[in-house]
């Protein structure tokens, strides 16, 4: 279930953008106490074949869930069982 941020906390990303939307992401949204370095969230544009996309949409609508979600839990269980292939590069 998505945590929306208070209505206060809005109000101040706002005043702090001043016109310049690109400088924020929606980590900056979050007051400290409720900012979780674990769930830290970046919007990416990725292209994806449509069969594969359409799958990942049919499953989380039997899950009830959202897509987007099972897409990032898919990537972090191949991530979290291929760790040597999926690692830091410093």
């Amino acid at each position: 279930m998505t945590k929306w941020p208070k209505r206060e906390e809005i109000e101040k990303v706002l005043k702090m953008l001043d016109g310049n939307p690109e400088l924020y992401t929606c980590k900056d949204v979050l007051s400290d106490e409720n900012f979780n370095k674990n769930n830290i969230k970046e919007k990416a544009i990725i292209w994806i074949d449509e069969n594969v996309l359409n799958a990942f949409k049919e499953r989380a609508n039997q899950n009830e869930s959202d897509f987007q979600d099972l897409i990032n839990q898919t990537l972090k269980d191949a991530i979290k069982n291929n760790p040597e292939k999926y690692k830091e590069q410093s």
